[in-house]
C-alpha cells in the first residue's frame, strides 16, 4: 500500500484545514457580536473592534500558515498543496468527499459525517450541533441509522458487493463505505473506510480512512481485506442520485425511504422494479402491496399479499396485512379472522397483530373475545410508539361503546388522551370525554 500524497504535504494540508476551521469559527463569533451591537447600543464599541480583530487574526493566520508549511516542507522545495489522484480515462475519482472531520467522533461517526458532507456540504453547522446522534450501538444499526439519514434527506442500504459493482457506484460519484479487515482471524483489525476512486489500468483504488487523505491501494490488497470483512458495504445517497443501475436491494431500500416519507407512489415504483428483478422474494410483494394499501387501493394490494403467501405461507406480516385489508375492504370476515389468528400464532407478543385480530373479531360481532385481544394488545404495546398505543386504545373504546361499558370506554379514552392530548377523537365517542374537554380538530 503506497500513500499518496507525501507525508510532508499531508501535514501541511492538515494544518491548513485546522487553521481554516478556526478562522471560520472566529468569523462567525464576530458576526454574532456585530448583530448584538445593532440590538444593544453599548456593544457598538465591541462591534468597532470586530473589524480590527478580524484583520489581525487573518494576517496572523496567513503568517502562521506560511511558517508552519515552510517548516513541514523540505528545504529548497516549493510549497505544494495536497495532490489529488488523477485516474486515467478508465477510472474515476470523487473530489467532493472531505477527508477531515470532527475528531471527537468515533470511527463510524467520522465516516458518516464525511459521506453526509459530500451530499450536503452546506449543512456542516447543522451536523456539528447534532453530531452526538452518530453515537449508537453499531452492532444493531438497522432502523436507527436509516432514520438518522432520512432526516438528512438520504437513504441507505447495507449489502454485499463485488469490485465491478463498487466501480459502477463510484463512477456515478457515490462514495461507498466499506469494511476492511487486515487479519482475517482478528476481528480487532476491522475498520471502516470510504472508497472515493479507482483505476483499471493499473488496477488500483483510492480509499480514505480516518482523518486521512486518499490512499492508493493495489486491487489485490483491497480485495483481500474487503473479503476478510465479508465484502460488506453501506451505500448512502439522496433519492435523486443516479448514474448506476440500482440493484433489487437498493430499490427496496429507497422504497422504504419513500414509504417513511408518505410518498407511496414513488415507493410503489421502486418496489415494482425490485419485484421484477427478484420475483421469488416475498418481501417485495409485501412492500409493494403495502404501498397500495396505504392509498386504499385494495384491489391492487390483495393479489400481491396472496402471491407472497404462496411463496411464504407462514409470513406473519403478509397474513396480518391481508386480514387488515379484508376487514377494511368489507371482504370475507371469516377469512380475515382465520388469517389474523394464524399471524398471532406465529408472533403472539406482537401488539399490531393482536390489534388486527381484535378488530376483525369486533367486525364479526365477537365483542367479548375482541375486547380480550385488544386488552392483550395494549399490554404488549407499552413499549411501542404513541401512535400504536392510541390506535389500539381507540379500537378498544369502539368495542366498549358497542357493548355499553361506558365506564371502561371513558377510562380507556382518557388513557389515550394522556398519551396524546391532540388525539383526534371520533364524534361518536365524544360523550366519553371529561366535562369541558374539547375534541381536537
Amino acid at each position: 500500500m503506497t500513500k499518496d500524497p507525501s507525508t510532508n504535504q499531508v501535514l501541511s494540508t492538515k494544518l491548513e484545514h485546522s487553521l481554516r476551521f478556526r478562522v471560520v469559527l472566529f468569523q462567525r463569533l464576530m458576526c454574532l457580536v456585530s448583530h448584538l451591537g445593532k440590538l444593544y447600543p453599548p456593544l457598538r464599541r465591541a462591534c468597532f473592534l470586530t473589524f480590527v480583530l478580524r484583520a489581525s487574526f487573518v494576517f496572523g493566520y496567513l503568517g502562521v500558515l506560511f511558517i508552519s508549511v515552510g517548516c513541514a516542507a523540505p528545504r529548497g522545495s516549493a510549497l505544494q498543496p495536497v495532490s489529488m489522484p488523477a485516474p486515467s480515462e478508465t477510472g474515476h475519482f470523487i473530489h467532493s468527499v472531505p477527508w477531515t472531520t470532527a475528531p471527537q467522533l468515533d470511527a463510524y461517526g467520522q465516516v458518516l459525517e464525511r459521506i453526509t458532507a459530500r451530499w450536503q456540504p452546506q449543512s456542516r453547522r447543522f451536523q456539528w450541533r447534532r453530531q452526538s446522534e452518530w453515537d449508537f450501538d453499531w452492532r444493531n444499526p438497522d432502523g436507527q441509522l436509516e432514520a438518522l439519514l432520512r432526516e438528512r434527506g438520504l437513504w441507505s442500504v447495507w449489502a454485499t458487493g463485488t469490485e465491478a459493482k463498487l466501480r459502477e457506484r463510484v463512477r456515478a460519484d457515490v462514495p461507498v463505505w466499506i469494511f476492511l479487515q487486515e487479519n482475517p482471524f482478528n476481528r480487532a483489525t476491522l475498520r471502516p473506510a470510504i472508497v472515493v476512486g479507482f483505476d483499471t489500468d493499473p488496477d488500483i483504488w483510492w480509499i480514505t480512512g480516518l482523518d486521512e487523505p486518499p490512499e492508493e491501494w493495489a486491487g489485490s490488497e483491497l480485495s483481500s481485506q474487503w473479503s476478510s470483512a465479508g465484502r460488506h458495504w453501506v451505500l448512502i445517497a439522496p433519492p435523486e442520485a443516479e448514474g448506476w443501475e440500482l440493484s433489487a436491494t437498493e430499490r427496496h431500500a429507497r422504497g422504504r425511504y419513500w414509504m417513511a416519507l408518505g410518498q407511496y407512489a414513488e415507493a410503489a415504483d421502486d418496489f415494482g422494479v425490485a419485484l421484477t428483478l427478484e420475483p421469488d422474494q416475498p418481501l417485495h410483494y409485501i412492500e409493494l402491496a403495502d404501498s397500495h394499501l396505504r392509498r386504499q387501493q385494495f384491489a391492487a394490494a390483495e393479489p400481491l399479499y396472496r402471491a407472497a403467501l404462496t411463496l411464504a405461507a407462514d409470513n406473519a406480516r403478509a397474513l396480518n396485512n391481508l386480514a387488515y385489508l379484508l376487514v377494511h375492504a368489507e371482504g370475507d370476515l371469516e377469512e380475515a379472522v382465520r388469517l389474523a389468528r394464524r399471524a398471532v400464532s406465529l408472533a403472539p407478543d406482537n401488539p399490531r397483530l393482536l390489534d388486527t385480530l381484535g378488530v376483525a373479531l369486533h367486525r364479526r360481532g365477537d365483542d367479548r373475545e375482541a375486547a380480550r385481544m385488544l386488552q392483550r394488545a395494549r399490554t404488549r404495546a407499552l413499549d411501542a410508539d404513541v401512535d400504536t398505543q392510541t390506535t389500539i386504545a381507540l379500537h378498544l373504546v369502539a368495542v366498549y361503546h358497542d357493548t355499553g361499558e361506558e365506564h371502561l370506554a371513558r377510562q380507556t379514552l382518557a388513557d389515550a388522551l394522556a398519551l396524546n392530548p391532540r388525539l383526534s377523537v371520533p364524534g361518536e365517542y365524544s360523550q366519553y370525554l371529561r366535562p369541558g374537554r374539547v375534541v381536537p380538530r
